[in-house]
């Protein structure tokens, strides 16, 4: 997802250029809509089969592309399924993964949950879950970005909604965000909204009330992101609250930077620089060089990214860059309203008996 068609779809490019660009988008969006529409249709009429895994499988997934709070979520479930006595897999495509390393997100989650939990990534998800049952001894999956993976059979269906752009400016791809309708929420059991720290309470209860008309039977739940340390490339460690007062310049590339720069704000830093990238963007040396260069000139007490971004930036990308000290924001997932239903959902899953097609 790049910086470019961002700025496209969310209206912040302007001019005639801009104008054209953006009905071109919506003239593909229709043949997006087709092609999507009858994949379901063929997986609804069993034309297209689902296969079961041996295991029980949640899955955590979005209707739009972007950064919606997925994957700390599925942290969030990983560690909770821990607590109730359940090993669980993580199973995801691994985007971007190349033969013998791993995608950003698969390696945060690794660096956070450590050898507690399997993180298997292959495109054949089925697949990848056989293999985190036989490998690794899983008795549950969570399954990472499977809302739209169809192939897949699941007991329980989550879908997050980011509070700050719940329906991806109203489009489908390419024209906006939406992978699918909104009235496709119904097939879920479960829509969590995340970052409801960073809007008005007044856009939360509309957003309910939203959701609650378009799936009257799902179960919605409130969620934050909340921030918890400041960590740095020796392992130095400072509070949230360090932020409070300080110029901070940030940069990061994933779904929704905007949403970082709230957060940042939100903590009282006054962000003198903010520099966004495409999704997974792949950092090269003279953007790390540009980043500190720009946040000397700006007087920045330090420089500020993601920790799904701190996973692309190699000691080599780092080596003899001179300015302020570079800082990783580690946060947490909480959930604000909900939790025991969530929970109780889950549960019930877990213990009804399964069938289908493996």
């Amino acid at each position: 997802m790049s910086t470019e068609w961002f700025d496209l779809v969310s209206g912040s490019a302007t001019g005639a250029k801009a104008t054209l660009a953006r009905a071109g988008l919506r003239a593909l969006s229709v043949p997006f809509a087709a092609a999507a529409g009858l994949r379901r249709w063929l997986y609804r009429r069993g034309v297209l089969a689902s296969r079961r895994a041996p295991v029980p499988v949640i899955s955590v997934g979005n209707i739009t592309v972007g950064g919606t709070g997925k994957t700390p979520l599925v942290e969030y479930l990983a560690r909770g399924l821990i607590e109730r006595d359940r090993k669980p897999g993580i199973v995801s495509r691994g985007y971007k993964a190349c033969p013998g390393s791993s995608g950003d997100e698969a390696s945060m989650l690794r660096g956070d949950l450590g050898a507690d939990v399997a993180v298997v990534e292959d495109p054949v998800r089925h697949r990848g879950c056989l293999r985190a049952v036989e490998e690794f001894a899983a008795d549950v999956i969570v399954l990472d970005d499977g809302f739209q993976h169809l192939a897949l059979e699941r007991d329980v269906d989550i879908v997050t909604v980011d509070a700050t752009n719940a329906f991806g400016f109203g489009r489908l791809l390419p024209a906006g965000c939406l992978r699918e309708p909104p009235r496709e929420l119904r097939r879920a059991d479960c829509v969590v909204v995340t970052r409801t720290d960073l809007v008005p309470a007044a856009d939360i209860t509309g957003l309910r009330g939203r959701l609650v008309e378009i799936a009257p039977d799902v179960l919605v739940v409130e969620s934050t992101y909340a921030p918890r340390q400041l960590v740095g490339r020796d392992g130095e460690a400072r509070e949230a609250s360090d932020l409070d007062g300080a110029r901070v310049a940030a940069f990061c590339g994933i779904g929704n930077p905007y949403a970082f720069g709230m957060t940042l704000r939100r903590q009282g830093a006054e962000v003198v620089l903010a520099r966004r990238f495409a999704d997974h963007h792949d950092f090269t040396r003279d953007e790390i060089l540009s980043v500190f260069e720009e946040a000397r000139s700006r007087s920045a007490d330090m420089v500020v990214t993601t920790q799904k971004d701190m996973t692309r930036i190699t000691p080599a990308l780092m080596d003899g860059v001179d300015g302020p000290p570079l800082f990783v924001l580690r946060a947490r997932f909480r959930v604000r309203s909900g939790e025991k239903e969530l929970w109780g959902l889950i549960g019930r899953a877990l213990k009804a008996p399964r069938s289908g097609r493996s």
